[in-house]
């Protein structure tokens, strides 16, 4: 919360992170979720990350009723039909457009991390639970690269750990498909925190992304 509100612009690429899935007598897939960035508006295509699965819209809902177009911050159902089926979506995944900047998904990506209550020292190798947009995955912190010195402010390379009140750059590896975005370019894509038996020990902003190629599109016939 201290970051500050996140904006939310509309000539932005399309960024819908999914909240839930639900599979409707007559809708069809219904997909419910935020609008981050971009808009969505009836008869577009949507791409969805990780998994490649495009489909139209057919019809959306906001607040109740019908509407043809969702921006920045709505909350909206989204009936796709019998184009996709409802078990292959699920909660954490992200709909972008299939032309325009397409969501891929994250193999590594550099971190600044706030390591706020943790009872030891992280290393190398540690593999809590990532909590990002509506995703949870778990998620390594493959190489510790620098540590802000509190007093100076200089970063210091390459430590060999770090503990509660510390600030790191680290490499991450996602243990299971999720996307992710620079905070500069999209920030409800790219801030995070990490938890560990019940409780966060860490809160962090992606820096920058290494990204997977963008998926192969597909509908529900191709899986």
């Amino acid at each position: 919360d201290g970051l500050g509100p996140m904006a939310r612009p509309a000539e932005k690429p399309l960024r819908f992170p999914v909240l839930k899935v639900l599979c409707h007598e007559e809708a069809g897939t219904v997909v419910v979720g935020r609008v981050e960035t971009g808009s969505l508006r009836t008869g577009s295509k949507v791409a969805f990350c990780p998994s490649g699965y495009v489909a139209d819209i057919k019809t959306m809902r906001k607040n109740g009723e019908q509407v043809s177009e969702a921006s920045g911050g709505d909350i909206v159902s989204v009936a796709l039909g019998d184009q996709i089926a409802a078990e292959v979506l699920h909660r954490g995944m992200v709909a972008g457009s299939p032309s325009s900047d397409p969501v891929a998904e994250a193999e590594t990506f550099i971190a600044q991390v706030v390591v706020l209550d943790h009872p030891g020292c992280i290393r190398s190798g540690y593999c809590p639970v990532m909590v990002a947009h509506t995703a949870q995955i778990p998620c390594e912190l493959e190489e510790l690269q620098s540590i802000m010195d509190r007093k100076t402010k200089e970063a210091k390379p390459n430590p060999e750990q770090v503990k509660s009140g510390e600030v790191v750059v680290v490499k991450m590896r996602p243990r299971r498909g999720i996307c992710l975005e620079s905070f500069s370019a999209y920030p409800a894509l790219g801030r995070f925190a990490l938890r560990d038996h019940g409780r966060t020990v860490a809160v962090g902003v992606v820096k920058e992304v290494t990204k997977r190629p963008v998926a192969k599109a597909r509908t529900s016939d191709d899986s």
